[in-house]
C-alpha cells in the first residue's frame, strides 16, 4: 500500500502541516521538506496504522483513495446508510473500471472513487479532478473547455485533454512527448472551414473555478522538436489557447507541455475548432436558454432573504441593463447566478464576443456565465413596469414586489395606479356580462 504522491502534491502546504500534527511528526522546514517527511511516513506501517487512527475518511480517501483496503474502511465507516453511487460503493467503481464504461479522465490509469459529469454523463477519478471535484454544478475538464468560448465549436479532438507532469526533474527530461496524427479527414475539415476551422492547444489549471486558459507560470510548449511557447518569457502574458495549425505537418505530430518550479495542477488539450458567425453564436446560445417558472421564481426571491447575513425588510431591483444601460428587453440572468438583477441577452451576446480575455462571465456578479435562465417571474414584473412607467421593484420577504417610479419615487402613486385599473377592468367585465344576459 503506498500513498497517492498527486493527491498529496495538491494540497495546500498549510494542510500538509496540519496532517503532521495530527500524526505528530515534525512540522520544521520548507513545504517539499515537510510534503517527503510525510511521505516517508505514510510509506511506513505504523505511519499507515496512526493515520487510520487520527485522519478523517475523507483525507484517508484522498491520501490511500487507489489501494484496496480504503473499501474495508468505507464500509465499515457507514454502516447504517446504503449508497449505490459510484462515489461512495468501490465495487461499483471498480466494475466500471474494468468495463471501460463511460470514464473519460486526464489520466492512463486511476481507481475508485469517481466524479459524474454532469453535462455529457461520463466518469472522472477524484483524484485527477483535484479542486473541480468541489464545484457546485462539476463538469469534466472536455466539457469545460468545449464551453470555454460560447463563440466557438469542438469538431474533433486531436489529442484529449491529459495532465501535466508532476515537478519532477527525471519527468521533464524525458519531455512526456505525446504522438498524434493529423489526417486527411482534419485537412478537409480545415479547407470547408474557409477560414472558420483551426486547430488549438488548451491548457486550463485544476483550481476549483475552471473554465479559463491559463498556462503554467513557466514553462515550455514544444511541438515537433520546436520550442512554440514560453509563457514565462512573454512580454505580455496572454492566457488563451494557442493556434498551431500552420506548425503541424501531415501525418504524425509531437507535442510536449512542460511546467517548471509550478505546483499547480494543469490538463492540456489539442481540438479542431470552429469559430461561429454571430447568427450561430445566437442560436447556440439561445437554444441552450432554461426557463424559470413564476413558482420558482417567487421561491429564487424568498431565498435571497433568508440568505442575507443582514436583516432586510426589501431588495431594490432596477430594470436598467448593466451593458446597453436601457431598459431591459430579453432580461436573463447566468444559470449559476445568485442575484435578483438580470442583463440583455442581446447585448450581453454583442458584448462578450468583442471581448478577447474573460469573456462569457457574468456582467453583475462576474461569474461563469456559459448558460442563462429566463426568469418568467420577472419577466412578468417587467411587462407590468414598462405599463406604469416604473424603472424599479422592491422586492419584499414573502416574495412580492411594488413598483418604484424612480430611484426615490413614489410607490404609493404607481400602486394606487395598478388598483384603479383593475378596479376599472373588473367594472368593464361586470358590465360585459351583464349585457350579456340581457341579450339572452
Amino acid at each position: 500500500m503506498s500513498v497517492n504522491a498527486l493527491q498529496l502534491d495538491m494540497l495546500k502546504t498549510s494542510k500538509i502541516r496540519e496532517i503532521c500534527r495530527d500524526l505528530k511528526i515534525r512540522t520544521s522546514g520548507n513545504s517539499e521538506q515537510v510534503k517527503s517527511t510525510l511521505l516517508l511516513y505514510l510509506s511506513t506501517e505504523e505511519g499507515r496504522e496512526r493515520a487510520y487512527q487520527k485522519l478523517k475518511v475523507s483525507m484517508l480517501e484522498r491520501l490511500f483513495g487507489d489501494e484496496d483496503p480504503i473499501k474495508t474502511l468505507v464500509s465499515s465507516s457507514r454502516p447504517e446508510t446504503v449508497d449505490t453511487s459510484v462515489m461512495t460503493n468501490p465495487t461499483l467503481a471498480d466494475s466500471l473500471e474494468r468495463k471501460g464504461k463511460n470514464i473519460r479522465c486526464v489520466c492512463l490509469s486511476g481507481s475508485y472513487p469517481l466524479k459524474q459529469c454532469e453535462t455529457c454523463g461520463t466518469y472522472q477519478h477524484w483524484g485527477c479532478m483535484g479542486r473541480n471535484v468541489t464545484m457546485l454544478n462539476y463538469e469534466c475538464i472536455f466539457c469545460q473547455m468545449a464551453a470555454l468560448d460560447l463563440s466557438q465549436q469542438i469538431l474533433d479532438a486531436l489529442v484529449m485533454p491529459f495532465s501535466l507532469p508532476r515537478e519532477d526533474p527525471q519527468i521533464t527530461n524525458k519531455k512526456m512527448q505525446r504522438k498524434f496524427s493529423f489526417t486527411s479527414d482534419h485537412l478537409r475539415k480545415l479547407e470547408s472551414g474557409q477560414g472558420t476551422v483551426r486547430v488549438f492547444l488548451f491548457c486550463m489549471k485544476i483550481d476549483g473555478i475552471g473554465y479559463n486558459n491559463i498556462w503554467p507560470s513557466s514553462g515550455a510548449v514544444i511541438l515537433n522538436d520546436r520550442t512554440i511557447l514560453e509563457p514565462h518569457k512573454m512580454q505580455e502574458r496572454q492566457d488563451v489557447p494557442l493556434d498551431i495549425t500552420e506548425l503541424l505537418v501531415g501525418g504524425e505530430n509531437s507535442l510536449s507541455v512542460l511546467k517548471y518550479n509550478d505546483y499547480q495542477y494543469y490538463v492540456s488539450g489539442i481540438f479542431l475548432v470552429k469559430t461561429l458567425s454571430l447568427p450561430e453564436v445566437r442560436e447556440k446560445i439561445y437554444s441552450s436558454i432554461k426557463i424559470k417558472s413564476e413558482e420558482e421564481g417567487i421561491a429564487f426571491v424568498k431565498q435571497k432573504f433568508t440568505e442575507s447575513e443582514v436583516d432586510i425588510d426589501t431588495i431594490t431591483v432596477t430594470f436598467k441593463c448593466p451593458l446597453s444601460l436601457k431598459v431591459l428587453d430579453d432580461p436573463v440572468r447566468g444559470a449559476h447566478c445568485t442575484h435578483l438583477n438580470c442583463f440583455g441577452l442581446e447585448a450581453y451576446i454583442m458584448y462578450q464576443t468583442q471581448q478577447i480575455k474573460n469573456r462569457w462571465n457574468c456582467p453583475i456578479c462576474h461569474e461563469r456565465c456559459n448558460k442563462v435562465v429566463r426568469d418568467e417571474y420577472f419577466e412578468k414584473i417587467l411587462m407590468e413596469a414598462k405599463i406604469f412607467g416604473a424603472n424599479s421593484v422592491e422586492f419584499k420577504r414573502d416574495g412580492s414586489y411594488v413598483l418604484c417610479a424612480s430611484k426615490s419615487g413614489n410607490i404609493k402613486e404607481i400602486n394606487e395606479k395598478k388598483t384603479y385599473q383593475r378596479v376599472e377592468k373588473r367594472k368593464t367585465e361586470n358590465k360585459v356580462v351583464a349585457g350579456t344576459i340581457e341579450i339572452d
